[in-house]
């Protein structure tokens, strides 16, 4: 039963990210935005809980020093902020 339990969680969490990754992916910015396709990139390469969290730093830098959008910007700090 603990298995399905943390199944369950994964799925939660992978439905979380795609959903955030949509989300990103579908801004008016995106196309113009090389630095917020990279963060997709990453987010979208990610497939576990674990390997967000290692992550989260070069997320943020490259966020922080390159994404152009500050909304985005808070956005994406708001979602990884669980994972740091």
């Amino acid at each position: 039963m603990a298995v399905s339990g943390n199944l369950a969680f994964l799925m939660n969490f992978e439905e979380k990210l795609q959903e955030f990754t949509h989300s990103l992916a579908t801004t008016k910015e995106y196309q113009n935005d090389v630095a917020l396709q990279r963060v997709v990139e990453i987010l979208k390469a990610t497939k576990t809980e674990r390997e967000l969290k290692k992550n989260v730093s070069l997320i943020n830098r490259i966020s922080i020093d390159s994404v152009e959008n500050w909304d985005t910007i808070n956005k994406i700090g708001a979602f990884l902020k669980p994972y740091s």
